[in-house]
Formats: structure tokens, C-alpha cells, sequence
């Protein structure tokens, strides 16, 4: 896998990129050479995320992963699949400059409002010195990686919630057209002087020439006729 996604002679992904229908469920692909690490997120955040994740409707298994795929290889692109468990951190971090990246994933922002009263002072604070910490898409492991951090234990490997904070890392810099299948991935918070810290952002910042996102939440089956 790691050698289909990435050509480091050239440093870029020449096929366009699909991260879709992540097993947000269950678990990830595990290599043996894994090590415990601590997540980027606290248990304030695991706590608000997990109660939010709970409300979201369920991933259409590959419906919408096909079509794009088709799509592309009409125009005669061949792309990459990354789905179920391979739709990992691990694997998004390692693809360099794809030209284009399809997530077809849950995007999710945490607003103030939202938060519970125990947390409230402590994500604040945390928000307030980052916001890119207040928004994220979801990959696989996700709920795995939040009922450890809850209960203070490390993670084998990455996390599977990909923050915006670590959007800003990819290298995207050849990058064409980052589409965001995914709810609200336009919201996030506004710093005056700033603008807008969101997940669109994020990928603009990491490289990205266009990035298409949405305001408001999508039907599933709406999403995958307009795409």
C-alpha cells in the first residue's frame, strides 16, 4: 500500500486520490512496527466529539467511492482507492501532491454552543490558543482511538481523527482539487483580523489550489448525483 500511494523520487501522487467510507467503527490497519503515542486531542474533546459522532447518520458503504472512480476513469484518470481500514491516517499523511484528493468521509466542527457544562472552560481555553483543534474529518478507528483517550490510554499508531491542525501538514502544494464530501467542511471558527479556521481552510493552507466544500449538511444520496 505504502508504495502505491507515494512515488518519494518524485514526490508527488500522480493518480487522483480517493478517501472514502472510512470503518469510522472499527479499527485500522496495524503495522507491526507501531508505536504507543498519545493523541493531539484531549479527553474534552473525545468526550464533545463522541457524543456528536453518535448523532451522525452512517457512511453509505462504496456508493459514492464507485461513482467518482468511474467518473475519473471516463476522463482517463486511474485513482486510488483508500476505504474501510485503509482509509487511515497513516495512509493520508503518506500521499504527496496528489492532483486530485476525494474525502468522502464525516467532517465535524466543534461549536461553543455545543459543549457540556463540565467542559466548557477547558475546550475554550483550548479553542481560543487553537482553533484548527475545533474541527476534523474522520477516519478510520475513530471511535477505537476516543474510548482510549477517554480513559487515558495511548494510541498504537495514529488516532484516525485527522485535525485540522495536521491538515496544515500535508503536502499539497501540487495538489489541484481537494472535494470535500462531507458536512459543514466550510464552518468553522472566525478570528477577526483572521478569518475563518475551518477544514477548507486547512487544505488550502497545506498547498491546495482549490478546495470544494459545504456550509450546511448534505444528503448522502443528494451529494453523490451532484458529484
Amino acid at each position: 500500500m505504502q508504495s502505491m500511494i507515494s512515488d518519494s523520487s518524485k514526490n508527488t501522487t500522480v493518480h487522483p486520490v480517493i478517501v472514502g467510507s472510512p470503518d469510522i467503527t472499527g479499527t485500522f490497519a496495524i503495522k507491526q512496527n507501531y508505536q504507543l503515542t498519545t493523541s493531539n486531542i484531549d479527553k474534552s474533546v473525545a468526550s464533545s466529539l463522541e457524543g456528536w459522532l453518535k448523532q451522525q447518520e452512517d457512511l453509505q458503504s462504496s456508493k459514492e467511492n464507485e461513482t467518482i472512480s468511474h467518473l475519473l476513469e471516463s476522463k482517463g484518470w486511474k485513482s486510488i482507492l483508500l476505504s474501510d481500514t485503509n482509509a487511515s491516517e497513516e495512509h493520508v499523511k503518506a500521499i504527496k501532491n496528489p492532483f486530485i484528493a476525494h474525502y468522502n468521509t464525516h467532517g465535524y466542527y466543534i461549536q461553543n454552543t455545543s459543549i457540556t457544562d463540565s467542559n466548557y472552560t477547558t475546550l475554550k481555553s483550548l479553542f481560543d490558543n487553537n482553533p484548527y483543534l475545533q474541527s476534523g474529518i474522520l477516519l478510520s478507528g475513530t471511535n477505537q482511538s476516543l474510548k482510549k483517550i477517554k480513559k487515558g490510554e495511548k494510541i498504537l499508531g495514529e488516532d484516525g481523527i485527522f485535525t485540522a491542525e495536521e491538515i496544515i501538514g500535508l503536502d499539497y502544494d501540487s495538489t489541484y482539487l481537494v472535494v470535500l464530501s462531507a458536512c459543514e467542511s466550510g464552518v468553522g471558527t472566525y478570528v477577526e483580523g483572521s478569518g475563518v479556521y475551518s477544514i477548507a481552510r486547512a487544505f488550502s493552507t497545506a498547498g491546495a489550489k482549490y478546495v470544494l466544500s459545504t456550509l450546511w449538511k448534505v444528503d448522502q444520496d443528494a451529494t453523490i448525483s451532484y458529484m
